[in-house]
């Protein structure tokens, strides 16, 4: 049995696959906890998943700031210029986790910089 750290941050769109993954992962007998904002705690632990809270925490019912990130031209944008300290901070929590044998580093992530995205 593995035990595997998810981490996602972003809206349910990036949130419920994620779930899907865990969800499967969990009954083919692995240990899974999905590390994002604490605006999902409820929704992943309502899956019968392991959730640990990590920054952005963001506030799903702050319109203003949903509707700045989710602009149509340039949320894009916005997200890769107000995000990059919150995806270190992911990163440095995961790799930390791995390296003291907590979790497996198998978890996709997404490096946003001001060159793009990457794989």
């Amino acid at each position: 049995m593995a035990r595997i750290l998810i981490t996602t941050v972003g809206s349910y769109g990036d949130l419920y696959p994620y779930l899907a993954v865990g969800k499967e992962l969990r009954r083919r007998g692995h240990a899974v906890t999905i590390a994002s904002s604490p605006a999902y705690r409820a929704k992943v632990e309502a899956e019968g998943l392991a959730f640990h809270a990590v920054r952005p925490d963001i506030d799903l019912g702050n319109r203003e700031l949903l509707a700045y990130v989710m602009d149509a031209r340039r949320g894009s944008e916005r997200v890769v210029t107000i995000s990059p300290p919150w995806f270190e901070r992911v990163t440095r929590y995961r790799r930390r986790g791995a390296k003291r044998g907590r979790h497996s580093d198998s978890s996709c992530d997404l490096r946003l910089g001001a060159g793009g995205a990457e794989d």
